[in-house]
């Protein structure tokens, strides 16, 4: 397949509409278990944050696919959401390691790449995980 250095805007807007339909379904769906009265609303709510980082990490291959034949000469090197969304996808693939790339400017001294463990150590090679929160903004660079 050759690669695609521009997307149509209706394209783009596809794309955000359908992963836009998919976090809202799962929003929807974790309203609704939470208003449920459950024996033990603990467990519910411990299921739903253990299903989260994996639905998100999903959500993450998916933007990705949409894009998987960008140049990488439009994508660059430095650092951009495109980059961090390709390797984030690529270390979901590797057991969910952050794994360096060396076709991106990589610099693990960087706080936005460091972790903290529970005891308060940092380490370079963070386990990924995508929640909710970390979703919006990525598809910036994908209209460039």
């Amino acid at each position: 397949m050759l690669c695609v250095n521009n997307y149509t805007q209706k394209y783009i807007d596809e794309c955000r509409s359908r992963a836009a339909a998919q976090v809202s379904a799962y929003q929807a769906l974790v309203v609704t278990a939470r208003n449920q009265t459950a024996i033990d609303g603990l467990h519910l709510n411990a299921a739903i944050e253990a299903f989260e980082p994996h639905f998100f990490n999903n959500m993450a291959l998916v933007l990705d696919s949409y894009f998987v034949h960008r140049a990488r000469a439009k994508e660059l090197k430095d650092g951009n959401p495109l980059n961090k969304v390709r390797m984030l996808c690529n270390s979901i693939m590797n057991n969910n390691i952050l794994c360096e790339d060396k076709t991106i400017k990589y610099d693990p001294a960087k706080k936005e790449y460091r972790k903290r463990n529970v005891s308060g150590a940092v380490y370079d090679a963070p386990r990924v995980a995508v929640g909710a929160g970390r979703v919006d903004g990525v598809g910036a660079r994908a209209e460039a």
